[in-house]
């Protein structure tokens, strides 16, 4: 199984540091309940997650940057989460170089985050003016018309229906509220 493998990469790689902690639910919750639950158990132990998706392939650097993407946030005194994208079918090219860049998108296949970011997230947006806060934020409003519509009825979505998609309502969050 595939996540078996990616669990054990990750107990190799990192079996000099201080402390691995991997959580691996069998039971179903549903993606919504499964996910947030999950990440939140994990923080009440740490200040700092990775989360890999079960379908996704890892480069051999992988966790090397998303390390580098961590203390990137830091030394830059920035608020956001790490993604780092593994090509596939390169497995030929032993370490790609991943050079950092800010996006307003999300990569939620292989990304990791804080704490502090965590504790803003709520998958259930009912309660939320959705459009008065996006007005407030800079990258919104550099947005086109277009973009800004299609982005707005995935919102909204999310509010209508917040356990089909966990994602949205973290992309929400991540690039268009203020920290």
């Amino acid at each position: 199984d595939k996540m078996n493998l990616v669990i054990t990469k990750a107990s190799v790689i990192f079996e000099n540091l201080h402390t691995l902690e991997i959580h691996h639910n069998r039971k179903n919750l549903g993606l919504v309940k499964h996910v947030t639950a999950a990440i939140t158990e994990v923080f009440k132990n740490f200040q700092y997650i990775i989360v890999i998706e079960d379908d996704v392939v890892t480069s051999q650097n992988f966790f090397e940057n998303m390390i580098h993407g961590f203390n990137v946030l830091k030394i830059h005194k920035m608020h956001g989460i790490v993604g780092a994208f593994s090509p596939l079918g390169l497995s030929r090219i032993r370490h790609l170089k991943n050079y950092w860049r800010i996006t307003r998108y999300t990569p939620l296949w292989g990304w990791g985050c804080s704490k502090t970011i965590w504790d803003k997230y709520n998958y259930n947006l009912s309660q939320v003016n959705i459009n008065k806060n996006l007005n407030k934020s800079e990258v919104w409003n550099q947005l086109t018309s277009f973009q800004k519509n299609i982005w707005l009825n995935r919102f909204y979505r999310s509010q209508e229906n917040p356990f089909a998609s966990w994602d949205m309502q973290f992309q929400y969050l991540i690039n268009w509220m203020p920290f």
